[in-house]
């Protein structure tokens, strides 16, 4: 049952993501119900096995995710429904936690500089923004040195 919550946990940040597509906003009921599935797990495992540590780890990690969202969130940086989503993950895979919040932030940051730049190139920023780059900058010698010190 163990290797079901990596599916589940995809399968329902894949929900999330396209419900958030379509309306910009995400269900707060399913995130919860994503979340409490992660828990009930945990607390069923610790009955079962008789070892509870499983279900502690869940409930810390999805704390410092859900403590880390908000931050997020009242920081102005994300939408609520993204902080609690990361929660629901950390509810739901407590002993994946820091190679999903790693991976997050690198994927995250290749998918926003890529949609930038299919943004610009959309709307065709690049040819008036080297055209006023060019007629502002004049030592462009110097700018390629400290760029690559």
């Amino acid at each position: 049952m163990l290797e079901l919550l990596p599916a589940i946990a995809v399968l329902g940040s894949a929900i999330a993501g396209i419900y958030d597509l379509k309306t910009t906003n995400m269900p707060d009921k399913f995130i919860i119900a994503l979340a409490l599935l992660g828990v009930s797990f945990y607390v069923y495992n610790g009955v079962v096995i008789g070892d509870f540590s499983l279900l502690i780890q869940s409930l810390l990690v999805g704390g410092l995710f859900a403590a880390f969202g908000a931050l997020m969130y009242f920081g102005g940086q994300w939408g609520g429904g993204d902080g609690e989503l990361l929660a629901a993950i950390g509810f739901l895979l407590p002993t994946l936690a820091l190679n999903f919040f790693i991976n997050l932030f690198f994927i995250g940051a290749f998918y926003t500089i890529t949609y930038s730049f299919a943004v610009a190139t959309q709307k065709n920023l690049y040819s008036g923004f080297f055209k006023r780059l060019k007629g502002e900058v004049r030592n462009w010698h110097i700018i390629f040195i400290a760029v690559l010190s």
